[in-house]
């Protein structure tokens, strides 16, 4: 489900390996000691890749800068019928709302200065852009509308 995504760059959404050689899912390294996944995490931050997958787990590193993760053209490509596979905080929210069941959550957590406020901002945009434009995401739609949750039920 989780793999390549397409694009790249300042975004915080892009593609497979980063420059570095870490791919999108920490999953896929062929060691998995803290020092690589140390090195990989770096190494996505260092590309501006600030979203990596850990299996189901979505880890963020804070840029401690806007660096652009939360344009409108990012929220519309995973709000779309054909979302990327890239990790980000939207395709967090729509995994969550096609989960099966009418209750969903989503945690967030990490140090003082991890960046968790922007974060739920983030998610809350989301979810309200795709509300205010009665178009929630895609892949969520006919399971939120099946299930009688979400706000486009």
């Amino acid at each position: 489900r989780r793999g390549a995504g397409v694009g790249a760059g300042a975004s915080g959404h892009g593609g497979g390996a980063s420059g570095g050689g870490a791919p999108d899912d920490l999953l896929q390294l062929e060691d998995f000691s803290d020092g690589d996944l140390l090195h990989a995490l770096w190494s996505r931050y260092e590309q501006r890749e600030i979203y990596t997958w850990v299996g189901g787990v979505l880890v963020s590193v804070n840029p401690y800068q806007d660096i652009g993760v939360f344009q409108d053209s990012i929220a519309s490509e995973y709000a779309s019928s054909s979302p990327p596979s890239a990790p980000h905080l939207y395709a967090t929210v729509t995994a969550a709302l096609a989960a099966e069941g009418s209750q969903h959550a989503i945690l967030i957590t990490g140090e003082s200065g991890s960046g968790k406020t922007e974060a739920t901002k983030g998610i809350l945009q989301f979810l309200a852009g795709c509300a205010r434009s009665r178009r929630p995401p895609a892949r969520a739609c006919s399971a939120a509308s099946a299930h009688g949750c979400g706000p486009w039920r």
